[in-house]
């Protein structure tokens, strides 16, 4: 057991008995400042209660810091490094991330923040390559962001040539797409939205496979602060995630425009087909040296988009899942209720720009009839979305149901006469009648797609995305000629 003092830069928060080779605390020895607490550890909710668990509120903010066991390949980087558990890794980085100014600060240090922070400071990579599985193995210095980076891919962070911190992330599977599914949503918010509303993505040469690469959207004085923090500091734990309380929770933080920003995440992810669009993968930002609450956080974390999870394609059945209001598709977009920023026009040619970058992707499985079917995919989610823009929302789960099924209806005979075949919008034809029934789309499909209209070689592909930006060789990637490198979040 060891004492930790967690840190805001260099104000202590409060300080703690943690034990290293578990996850997380066994008490709080001291409270210092509540007011710089993490979100989810001190809030208006919190504020209220009359018995506090600090340290469980501490275990569960720390639980959504570290890698998770899970991660692909953690357990063999763990042996390489030689830390038994993601935990203790973490700590011997002191905590230290790319998302936001926290640390933990061992008893007998004298570190100050400005020496040991990642926004300012270099580190050593080897770390951070071993864990993406990419590293060579050998001595390491712990200390790097790549030991607090949350999620299942292989990913680390780097120091660009210009500087700026940047993160790399693998794919997954057989397809590996998720990479070039990144780089295919920028090209989608470029299309549609405005600069600065998402974090730009592009395709770069690992040394073992192809990742994507995007810049770091925190800084040394801002901070994200994910969406299930910002809910739950003014809604009771345990119930279910909704639009109307979490923009009521933005709102409550003095974030204006929430609504809309999340209106047009919400019209994008159905675009992409995006099922990953949880409660860590949206949120705000926090300016961590007044405690104001900026803004909403670009867009960011698209990979899993575009049907990459399924390997044998197309299936006589396709599911697709939802985040985070609704476990369907159609249900999310019928919730959007305004679209006054989205010029229907531009929806024609969203299929060629999207496709035309992820049928790049090497995997044996991304062949014409996969790229397709994608084509006639997306082209489906635009007709949809049109018609939700032209349907009024109403108010209530019964018109938004209804709202979903229009929705569901349209994408069914565009599909349909896109690919042949039959397309029901919902599981066994049957329509939802409670927000209870809303389960995932699954939608009976036979028929082939016709012959890829975009015909090109790979390599005039290739030329087209570099030329783009949103392809690069590994020259090209942002990686340091030192050995210290870095990079950004998620």
């Amino acid at each position: 057991m060891s004492e930790y003092t967690l840190m805001l830069k260099d104000s202590p928060v409060m300080t703690l008995d943690i034990d290293e080779s578990a996850r997380g605390a066994k008490s709080v020895a001291e409270i210092h400042d509540l007011e710089k607490a993490p979100l989810s550890i001190w809030n208006e909710r919190i504020a209220r209660m009359r018995d506090v668990d600090f340290a469980g509120l501490f275990n569960r903010w720390w639980n959504g810091r570290i890698i998770p066991s899970s991660r692909i390949g953690v357990q063999r980087s763990l042996r390489e490094i030689g830390a038994s558990t993601t935990s203790e890794l973490s700590l011997k980085s002191m905590a230290l991330s790319l998302s936001d100014q926290y640390w933990l600060k061992p008893a007998a240090s004298d570190a100050r923040w400005e020496d040991v922070n990642f926004f300012e400071n270099d580190f050593d990579d080897e770390i951070g390559r071993i864990l993406a599985n990419a590293g060579l193995g050998g001595d390491a210095s712990p200390l790097s962001p790549s030991a607090t980076v949350d999620g299942n891919l292989p990913k680390r962070w780097i120091v660009g040539e210009n500087g700026g911190r940047y993160l790399l992330k693998a794919g997954s599977g057989a397809l590996k797409q998720e990479p070039f599914n990144e780089a295919a949503a920028t090209a989608l918010y470029e299309h549609l939205l405005e600069e600065g509303e998402y974090v730009p993505y592009r395709v770069v040469r690992g040394e073992w496979s192809w990742m994507s690469s995007c810049p770091c959207m925190a800084d040394a004085s801002h901070s994200f602060v994910d969406a299930r923090s910002v809910f739950y500091s003014i809604i009771e734990n345990g119930g279910s995630p909704d639009k109307v309380g979490m923009v009521r929770a933005l709102e409550a933080l003095g974030i204006h425009g929430a609504e809309a920003a999340i209106d047009k995440m919400l019209v994008c992810d159905f675009l992409l087909g995006n099922i990953d669009r949880h409660m860590g993968n949206f949120g705000a930002i926090m300016n961590s040296d007044t405690g104001e609450y900026e803004g909403m956080a670009p867009i960011f974390d698209s990979g899993l988009s575009l049907l990459c999870g399924i390997e044998d394609f197309p299936r006589d059945t396709l599911e697709l899942n939802a985040n985070p209001f609704a476990p369907r598709q159609a249900t999310q977009l019928a919730m959007v209720r305004d679209f006054s920023w989205l010029d229907s026009a531009k929806l024609s040619g969203v299929a060629d720009i999207v496709c035309d970058i992820v049928r790049d992707c090497p995997s044996r499985y991304m062949d014409s009839e996969r790229a397709n079917f994608l084509h006639a995919f997306v082209e489906s989610n635009a007709a949809a979305v049109i018609a939700a823009a032209n349907c009024a929302p109403g108010a209530g789960m019964d018109a938004i149901l209804d709202r979903a099924e229009k929705i569901e209806s349209v994408f069914a005979v565009a599909m349909r006469k896109k690919i042949g075949g039959t397309v029901f919008p919902f599981s066994g034809g049957a329509s939802p009648k409670t927000a209870a029934d809303c389960r995932p789309m699954r939608q009976p499909i036979a028929g082939k797609g016709p012959r890829n209209r975009l015909e090109e070689s790979p390599s005039t592909r290739a030329d087209k995305r570099e030329s783009a930006g949103l392809v690069a060789s590994a020259s090209a990637a942002p990686t340091r000629t030192q050995s210290h490198d870095k990079a950004s979040h998620d």
